[in-house]
C-alpha cells in the first residue's frame, strides 16, 4: 500500500505513513504513535508552524472579507464585530487542525526522504 500524500493526511488526519491509523487523541492533541503501524510521532515535532500559517491564512481571508462587506454593504461598527468573531471562532480550528496535520505529513515524508545518521 502506497503511502498517502500530505493534502490526504491534512484533509483525513490519519498517519502519513499508513493513512488508517488515527492521527489525533483529540481535537488538537497529537497521538504518541500510530495505533496501525506503531509510527512514533514524537519525533515529528512541528513547533508553531500550524498557529504562524493559521494566522496569516486568516488573517488574510477574515480582514478580506471585512474591507468587501465593508465597500458591499456598509454594516455599522457592530456588524463587523460580529462578522469578525464568527469568522474567526469557526476558521481558527480548523485551520489549525489542517496545517498541523499537513506539516507532520510533510516533516515525516522529508525525514523519510532523507534520513539522519
Amino acid at each position: 500500500m502506497s503511502e498517502p500524500s500530505q493534502w490526504q493526511v491534512a484533509l483525513t488526519h490519519r498517519c502519513p505513513r499508513c493513512g488508517t491509523g488515527h492521527l489525533y487523541r483529540n481535537y488538537l492533541t497529537i497521538r504518541d504513535e500510530c495505533e496501525e503501524c506503531g509510527l512514533s510521532f514524537a519525533e515529528h515535532d512541528i513547533g508553531d508552524g500550524p498557529a504562524f500559517f493559521s494566522i496569516t491564512l486568516l488573517g488574510f481571508v477574515v480582514v478580506g472579507g471585512m474591507v468587501v462587506l465593508e465597500e458591499i454593504w456598509r454594516p455599522s461598527y457592530w456588524v463587523h464585530a460580529v462578522f469578525l468573531f464568527a469568522a474567526l471562532a469557526i476558521l481558527t480550528p480548523l485551520s489549525l487542525r489542517f496545517f498541523k496535520s499537513y506539516l507532520i505529513a510533510l516533516k515525516y515524508k522529508l525525514h523519510h526522504m532523507n534520513p539522519s545518521p
